[in-house]
């Protein structure tokens, strides 16, 4: 998916259908974020994620990392149980380098984002 300019966001309803994860080709962070269904995504409420949900590298790092990112490959991935027994699951290519950080990330709940005029493909939603 491409944005609409600066200023974007993308929003995840689910984890990817198929497995299929969405390449995003244009995020800016800091300009631009990603907002996930709180509940579907397993957390209790919707705002700002928690630090401690965040890891930067390649793989959770303890059982509170749920959103890992990797700069080199620009892959994110959500972890649903951290570094325990579940795999991670690839749910955005962001392009190799591409900075992102856990503020580009917002957590919402589906009532809040109802009416939103959207582009959509089956898990995500670009506004």
């Amino acid at each position: 998916m491409t944005g609409n300019g600066s200023f974007d966001t993308f929003f995840y309803r689910g984890a990817p259908i198929g497995g299929e994860a969405d390449t995003i080709t244009d995020f800016t962070s800091g300009e631009d974020t990603m907002e996930f269904d709180a509940a579907s995504f397993g957390f209790t409420s919707g705002g700002e994620l928690d630090l401690s949900a965040f890891q930067l590298g390649i793989s959770a790092d303890d059982a509170d990392d749920r959103f890992i990112y990797d700069q080199a490959s620009g892959d994110l991935f959500f972890d649903a149980g951290g570094n325990g027994a579940g795999a991670q699951l690839l749910i955005a290519i962001l392009g190799a380098g591409t900075a992102f950080a856990a503020d580009d990330i917002f957590l919402y709940e589906p009532a809040k984002a109802a009416g939103a005029e959207a582009l959509a493909s089956a898990d995500m939603i670009l506004l």
